[in-house]
């Protein structure tokens, strides 16, 4: 038999072996606290420092700090899931209203009432679609929320492509980054698969 084709014949048991092998078993979506999966319960945290709402017409409603509360109900390979832990869980502080012709340091004080975002699912990819409700005024607005991390490995989940509609009001759009951390001020860790 020649060197070739002994050489052959050896690769193509490797290449069998390698083939046959299980896969490893590997965590493609996990929250964690210090290295640590969250057991379901545990409370989360959701903090936004530059969550903005932008309506028609140039009016935008600012605010210093948006608080969701959440516990954890699932935490698996497959998704995480957050339900609220009650269902106006979103706490604002020092909203403001603003347009184009004015400026930001003399907005008009905002307050919003039964503010809530609904269960959070968080897929593979860490990406996921919450359900937000908001009332300002006369105006009850629903619609949907889109979120995606910003890193395989981050604490931080921003908002996007939101959109939140209430019959005679004007169409609003959501967006800011949220940090995660349980209730007792932990850093909460998101790894997920990039899609990129």
């Amino acid at each position: 038999m020649s060197i070739e084709r002994m050489l052959l014949l050896s690769s193509m048991a490797l290449a069998a072996i390698a083939f046959a092998a299980p896969a490893v078993a590997q965590a493609d979506v996990t929250l964690t606290e210090n290295n640590q999966p969250l057991a379901a319960g545990i409370g989360v945290i959701a903090t936004s420092t530059n969550f903005v709402t932008t309506f028609g017409s140039g009016i935008e409603v600012t605010c210093a700090k948006v608080t969701l509360h959440y516990e954890v109900e699932a935490n698996n390979d497959e998704e995480v899931v957050l339900q609220p832990t009650q269902s106006h869980n979103a706490t604002t502080e020092n909203c403001k209203l603003t347009t184009t012709n004015a400026v930001p340091e003399v907005g008009h004080p905002v307050t919003f009432t039964n503010f809530g975002f609904g269960e959070l699912t968080i897929n593979t990819w860490g990406t996921g679609v919450v359900g937000a409700t908001l009332t300002n005024g006369p105006c009850n607005y629903t619609g949907n929320v889109h979120v995606e991390t910003t890193a395989n490995t981050t604490d931080i989940l921003k908002a996007t492509g939101s959109t939140l509609a209430a019959p005679g009001c004007p169409t609003g759009t959501m967006h800011g980054d949220f940090t995660l951390e349980t209730s007792n001020g932990t850093a909460v860790t998101l790894h997920s698969v990039s899609t990129g």
